[in-house]
C-alpha cells in the first residue's frame, strides 16, 4: 500500500523520488478505478483521494522542474529580452 508524504514532506524530496512515487500513485489510482467500477471496492473517497494525491504530486514536480530550468546559468540567457532592431510604423495617409 502505498504511503502518503505531507505537502512540506514532498517539496523536500528529490525529482527522482518525487518521480518513483508518481508512478506508484498513479497505478495505485488505476488499480482503485477498476475496482470501483468492478464493484469491488465501494468506497470511492479513496480513489477521489489517491486522484488528488497525485495531482499534488505532479504540481510539486512542475514546480521543482520550473525553478530547476530557472536557476541554470544557461536560463538568464534565454530570459533576457531581445533588443529592439526594427520599428514598425503605420502607413502614411495619403
Amino acid at each position: 500500500m502505498a504511503t502518503y508524504s505531507s505537502t512540506a514532506e514532498l517539496r523536500n524530496m528529490d525529482l527522482q523520488d518525487l518521480l518513483r512515487d508518481i508512478r506508484a500513485h498513479e497505478a495505485t489510482t488505476a488499480q482503485r478505478r477498476l475496482h470501483i467500477e468492478l464493484k469491488k471496492e465501494k468506497n470511492s473517497a479513496l480513489y477521489r483521494f489517491e486522484r488528488r494525491y497525485v495531482a499534488r504530486l505532479k504540481t510539486i514536480y512542475a514546480e521543482k522542474m520550473t525553478n530547476k530550468e530557472i536557476s541554470a546559468p544557461a536560463a538568464k540567457e534565454v530570459l533576457k529580452p531581445k533588443a529592439k532592431t526594427r520599428t514598425v510604423r503605420a502607413p502614411k495617409k495619403s
